[in-house]
């Protein structure tokens, strides 16, 4: 991410936990960011995609935090560092990701945005992990992962501890639930073939 789109991210975080999601807008991101509202208007488009924008920011901060992965740990436990490390970047902008998550019940247009743009980062965060596969696997993997998101992300919302302890749990708890059922359908699949 360059420095422009460094300070759009910023910014744009700064104005949603100031004012909510709903009052956002492009020419106050051009305003708060001291850019002009073509500039804005060429990185984003419209304000749908914001969103995908922030999933990028959000995904990005979470690989530099990470760092390399060491490969002999187990799946669960390299899914759990970089499930967290997400949770962390997220915590860093708490007030402007739980107005998102709050206007995601009332516009559906940016709820759509986020799912499309969750897919792109749960995979980019597999590949990083060293989990990355391919064909169906990689497809039931990805909408695994993103419920384990899910799940781990509402925890999260509703989580006022200092550590994020109900989070991690949370977490611990959903991973376990998706290993159990990839078991399954991973058997599955193979006995299909």
């Amino acid at each position: 991410m360059n420095s422009t789109e460094q300070n759009f991210a910023e910014t744009t975080l700064r104005l949603i936990a100031k004012n909510g999601w709903e009052s956002l807008s492009l020419e106050a991101i051009a305003k708060a960011s001291k850019s002009s509202v073509a500039n804005v208007k060429k990185h984003f488009g419209d304000k749908s995609k914001i969103i995908p924008f922030l999933v990028t920011y959000v995904t990005r901060a979470t690989i530099k935090s990470v760092g390399k992965v060491d490969v002999s740990q187990t799946p669960r436990d390299r899914l759990f560092e970089i499930m967290m490390a997400r949770c962390d970047v997220l915590q860093q902008n708490r007030i402007a990701f739980q107005a998102i998550v709050k206007a995601l019940k009332n516009d559906s247009r940016t709820a759509a945005s986020l799912l499309l743009a969750q897919r792109e980062a749960m995979q980019s965060m597999l590949h990083h992990v060293g989990l990355a596969d391919h064909g169906l696997r990689q497809h039931i993997t990805v909408v695994g992962l993103m419920g384990v998101y899910a799940a781990t992300v509402w925890a999260w919302h509703r989580d006022e501890t200092i550590d994020m302890s109900r989070t991690m749990a949370a977490l611990g708890r959903a991973l376990s639930a998706a290993n159990r059922l990839a078991d399954i359908v991973f058997r599955r699949v193979q006995t299909d073939k």
